[in-house]
C-alpha cells in the first residue's frame, strides 16, 4: 500500500508501534529515575543552585507529561487504527 510517497506494510505498523511504546517506557523510566536521584540529593544538598535546577526540573519534568501522553495517544489510536485498517485491507485482498 502506498500513500503520498509513505509505503506502508503490516511490519512496518508493528515495528513503529512497537518503537513507540520503547521510546514511551524508556523516557519515562530514565525521567523517574533521574527525578529519584534528585530527590535523594536534594535531602541534603540545599544552595540556592542546586535549589533553582531542582525547581527547573520539577517544572520540566511536569512540561513533558503531555508529550507523553501524546506519544501514547499516536501509538494506541492512530497507529492501531492504521494497523486495523492495514489488516482489514490486505485480508480483502486474499479473497479476491
Amino acid at each position: 500500500m502506498e500513500t503520498e510517497g509513505l509505503v506502508l506494510d503490516l511490519q512496518t505498523i508493528e515495528k513503529l508501534r512497537e518503537d513507540f511504546r520503547k521510546l514511551s517506557s524508556e523516557l519515562r523510566f530514565r525521567l523517574d529515575q533521574t527525578n529519584d536521584s534528585i530527590e535523594q540529593v536534594a535531602k541534603t544538598w540545599q544552595d540556592d543552585n542546586f535549589m533553582r535546577f531542582h525547581n527547573t526540573f520539577k517544572k520540566d519534568k511536569e512540561r513533558l507529561e503531555p508529550l507523553f501522553q501524546r506519544v501514547d495517544i499516536f501509538e494506541q489510536e492512530f497507529l492501531t487504527d492504521v494497523e486495523t485498517n492495514l489488516r482489514e485491507y490486505l485480508a480483502l485482498q486474499d479473497t479476491i
